[in-house]
């Protein structure tokens, strides 16, 4: 019922238009493929193809296609007030969304939020609030995270940043993700040598690093990450853009790890893809450490957006949907651990908690082969991403609220797909289109 057989077919005038009037630099570009509309967990492009959705618009549209109610939301909303500049006359909606995220955040301390429009807006703001309420120059990143493509979110990615007399790179400390017990060690004993000298303000890290290949710290590392910390006097920011807002079960990634962080990043889908805005939640006198008006913009606060986010907050406590992830996620992770059992020449591992799910493809024999697993997939009406520092991570990230039976649409066509790599029965024409419209996201390779 579901397929992308016409792939890249009549939307190449789309396509063309794209490289003619828009930049480069805005374009990776999975599969060549514009999208028209969405439904429920499917989206269709402009060839008519329709696809079960499992990149969900970059980790945004958590709740999926059509959802009246927020779209409701946005539209009385911008009926009634459709902009005022927060900064000068705020709107009740905007406060109404800093009550949800301080109650749904961890912590049960006093708590602010600064407004934001994206991801990478409030990782700077959680960074200008480490340097200013610590006043110490340094801060911790870690190796292949990404954190937004802003200035300043761009170098603690790893990015070279633009070159200016104002900033050096330096302030920044680039530490391996602690993915095993061996990682776990060399970060604890290289925070335990430089967090005596006095320097560091703060630690920036992803609960689960998530362009990278959907990466797991090891067991417990939060819990020693803290404890030093706190020894030192030293911030936790956690950056939950992607993994948040429910998508791993909990409301936070962080959440599964036992431990209280002092700053939360959100974004994406904080209004399920319905508007673009973001949040930086923290301890009060963290937020209240940047002075009166030096984080404005005009449309933060913007009425009709945050009204989305607050229908995309009681929707998710409506449907108890949460349980339903965490539900649907595990099933969908046994499942693929027996295909990687079943097929262990193809697939190497099954990572990831919820619905936030990377299967890594081997490609040791050909350095091409998660793309060209992805793209027959996609052939075959299921819209996956890939992602990883060697792009062999297909990345499962559906809307929150697929159902059992899309679950196994997805395992039934990762299944077909790797029989017919086995047998080696993929078509011709599958390698030439990756070739030709898989580009893929752009990792930062070597650390600072």
């Amino acid at each position: 019922m579901f397929s992308g057989k016409n792939l890249c077919q009549t939307k190449l005038p789309a396509l063309e238009k794209l490289n003619t009037v828009v930049g480069r630099g805005n374009y990776m570009g999975l599969y060549g493929v514009c999208l028209a509309k969405g439904n429920g967990a499917y989206i269709e492009d402009l060839d008519g193809n329709k696809y079960l959705d499992c990149i969900a618009g970059a980790a945004s549209n958590n709740l999926g296609y059509s959802y009246h109610q927020i779209a409701r939301a946005y539209y009385e909303t911008a009926l009634t007030i459709p902009h005022t500049s927060f900064s000068y006359s705020p709107t009740i909606y905007p406060l109404e969304l800093a009550d949800h995220l301080i109650r749904i955040t961890p912590g049960n301390y006093p708590k602010k939020v600064l407004l934001g429009l994206a991801g990478s807006k409030s990782c700077e703001d959680a960074l200008e609030v480490i340097w200013q309420y610590t006043q110490k120059q340094k801060i911790i990143k870690f190796q292949h995270s990404y954190h937004g493509a802003t200035w300043l979110s761009k170098s603690a990615s790893g990015f070279d940043p633009p070159r200016s007399k104002d900033f050096c790179d330096s302030n920044f400390l680039t530490y391996p993700y602690p993915s095993n017990a061996q990682l776990q060690d060399e970060v604890i004993r290289k925070l335990e040598t430089e967090l005596p000298r006095g320097n560091v303000g703060g630690v920036l890290i992803e609960p689960i690093l998530t362009d990278a290949g959907i990466v797991l710290p090891c067991p417990g590392f939060f819990q020693a990450l803290r404890e030093v910390l706190d020894r030192y006097d030293v911030l936790l920011a956690v950056d939950e853009t992607q993994s948040g807002m429910g998508r791993t079960g909990k409301w936070w990634a962080i959440d599964h790890e036992k431990v209280t962080p002092d700053l939360v990043i959100i974004g994406k889908a904080l209004a399920s893809g319905y508007a673009p805005i973001s949040a930086l939640v923290g301890k009060a006198e963290l937020i209240d450490s940047l002075e009166t008006g030096k984080q404005i913009g005009t449309f933060l606060g913007h009425p009709p957006s945050a009204a989305a986010a607050n229908a995309t907050i009681k929707l998710i406590e409506d449907t108890n949907l949460l349980d339903h992830v965490e539900k649907v996620g595990k099933r969908l992770f046994e499942e693929l651990e027996e295909l990687v059992a079943q097929f262990p020449d193809i697939l190497n591992e099954v990572r990831g908690r919820g619905l936030l799910l990377g299967l890594e493809i081997d490609i040791a024999k050909n350095t091409q082969a998660c793309k060209i697993f992805a793209m027959r997939c996609v052939e075959k009406g299921v819209y996956f991403g890939y992602y990883g520092v060697n792009q062999d991570v297909l990345r499962i990230a559906p809307p929150l609220t697929i159902t059992d039976e899309d679950a196994e649409i997805i395992v039934s066509t990762i299944r077909e797909v790797t029989t017919e790599l086995r047998g080696g029965f993929l078509p011709k024409a599958t390698v030439e289109k990756a070739d030709q419209f898989a580009i893929g996201l752009v990792m930062c390779k070597q650390a600072k």
